[in-house]
């Protein structure tokens, strides 16, 4: 997890690795990412769809993850509208 934004969901990193839930956490964050950072519910991990598997003390999420660069897309059509850094752009 890079940044829980509450009930705005939060922001993950999923990794190009398959292995246990005993993985070391060097090991797993040497592998590539899939794909860029995304935004999922945070209801996937309260309800136990998704396994939070580990949290890194001291985490600098600008500096690992660069949180301010990460774009998404909310709404859809014409109401599509881009967000980073937790500005709303149209």
């Amino acid at each position: 997890m890079i940044n829980d934004k509450g009930g705005s969901g939060i922001f993950v990193e999923v990794f190009d690795q398959i292995g246990t839930l005993q993985e070391d956490i060097q090991s797993i964050i040497n592998f590539p990412r899939l794909f860029s950072p995304i935004s999922i519910s945070g209801l996937g991990i309260s309800k136990g769809r998704w396994k939070k598997i580990y949290t890194q003390d001291n985490y600098d999420p600008e500096k690992k993850s660069n949180l301010s660069k990460i774009q998404l897309i909310i709404g859809r059509g014409e109401d599509s509208r881009l967000w980073q850094n937790g500005i709303e752009k149209n």
